[in-house]
C-alpha cells in the first residue's frame, strides 16, 4: 500500500535560513512548547515522550500519522514501551517515497499535560533536523480537548485546556476533514491579482504546517486546471527548484494574492503534481501563519485567525 502526504514540500525560490533557537516565552503555561525555525523554513520543538525520551519533533498537519526515525525508535523502544509491527507499506512525502518498516497504534505522553493518540509509522533514514514529525490534529490535552493555538511570531504553540477562550474579534472559518486521509482543511477564496488579470479560485485547501511555502495548488484538481486554462495566455509559469536544483513544481508570481481576508504581496504560487491522491484544490503553508496567531479547534471544526496588528 502506498500513502501520500502533503508534508515537507520544500520552499520554492527561498534562500537558506539558519536555524535559530528561541528563548522560553514567559507567557506560556505548562502546555506551551517553544518552536525553532530550521534551515528549511519548517518549525521544530523539543518534547519529552512518556517523561523519558527527549525528541526533536517537526510540527505538522499535512500528514495523518506520527512519523518517527526507525533507528531512533528501536534505540528507545524500552522507554517508549511500544510494540511495533512489521510493515511493507510506503509513504510519499512531497514527492519522495519512504518505506514504512514498522507501524503501531499508540498513545504517547508529551511533556506533562498532553498526549499524542494515533498511528506511528517508522521510516528508515528519516532523521535530519528532527527525529519525529508530529501532526497537531492528533494532539490532546489531558482533559480530552483537541484545540491548538499556534503563534509563529512568538515562536510557540499551545495545546489548550479549553476551546471556550477564543477572543470574539478573531475571524472564524469552518474547518473540515472531507479530505484525503482526513487532514484538516478550510473552504476559502483565493483572490489573485496581476497587471493583466484579476481572478479568483474558490475551493477546499489543506492547512499544511509541513509546507514551508505560502500556497501550493494541486494540478489534478479540476478547479485548478480550469483556472490555468482560462488564464493560460496571461499567467507566466516558471519551474520551481529545490536546493539541489531538481524541478519539484511549477510556479507563478502575481502582484498580490488574498487568502480569505489576508493579503500577500508578490507571492510565489506553486503548482504541483507530486501529491496526486489529494482531493483538495491545494494546501496553505507556513508563510500564511507567520504574521498572526491562529487556533485550530479540531473538536468543533473551527479555524480562528487573529486580526493583523
Amino acid at each position: 500500500m502506498k500513502l501520500v502526504a502533503a508534508t515537507m514540500l520544500l520552499t520554492l525560490l527561498t534562500p537558506f535560513m539558519p536555524a535559530k533557537i528561541v528563548a522560553q516565552n514567559q507567557e506560556c503555561n505548562a502546555t506551551c512548547y517553544d518552536l525553532q525555525k530550521t534551515s528549511s523554513g519548517h518549525y521544530i520543538t523539543t518534547i519529552s515522550l512518556n517523561n523519558t525520551t527527549q525528541v526533536r519533533a517537526q510540527l505538522e498537519s499535512g500528514i495523518h500519522t506520527l512519523l518517527m526515525d526507525s533507528a531512533f525508535a528501536f534505540n528507545h523502544q524500552d522507554e517508549l514501551g511500544i510494540a511495533f509491527n512489521p510493515s511493507k507499506s510506503k509513504i510519499n512525502l512531497g514527492g519522495k517515497t519512504y518505506n514504512i518498516t514498522h507501524r503501531a497504534e499508540a498513545t504517547l505522553q508529551l511533556n506533562n499535560y498532553a498526549y499524542y493518540k494515533g498511528e506511528i509509522f517508522l521510516l528508515p533514514a528519516f532523521k535530519n533536523e528532527y527525529e519525529v514529525a508530529l501532526p497537531i490534529q492528533n494532539l490532546f490535552h489531558q482533559n480530552g480537548t483537541r484545540c491548538i493555538r499556534l503563534d509563529l511570531k512568538k515562536a510557540n504553540f499551545q495545546i489548550l485546556a479549553t476551546n471556550e477562550s477564543v477572543p470574539k474579534r478573531w475571524h472564524s472559518l469552518p474547518m473540515n476533514f472531507d479530505t484525503y486521509l482526513k487532514m484538516p482543511a478550510i473552504i476559502t477564496t483565493l483572490h489573485i491579482q496581476d497587471s493583466n488579470y484579476d481572478a479568483s479560485i474558490k475551493g477546499n485547501f489543506n492547512l499544511d504546517l509541513g509546507n514551508a511555502s505560502l500556497i501550493f495548488l494541486f494540478e489534478q484538481s479540476n478547479t485548478i486546471q480550469e483556472f490555468l486554462q482560462q488564464h493560460a495566455e496571461k499567467i507566466k509559469i516558471h519551474n520551481g527548484y529545490d536546493h539541489q536544483g531538481n524541478i519539484i513544481a511549477k510556479a507563478f508570481i502575481p502582484t498580490a494574492i488574498t487568502i480569505g481576508n489576508t493579503p500577500f504581496q508578490n507571492p510565489t504560487i506553486a503548482i504541483t503534481k507530486a501529491l496526486p491522491k489529494f482531493s483538495t484544490e491545494g494546501c496553505i503553508g507556513l508563510k500564511y501563519f507567520q504574521n498572526h496567531a491562529v487556533i485550530f479547534d479540531f473538536d468543533n471544526k473551527k479555524f480562528y485567525i487573529q486580526p493583523q496588528q
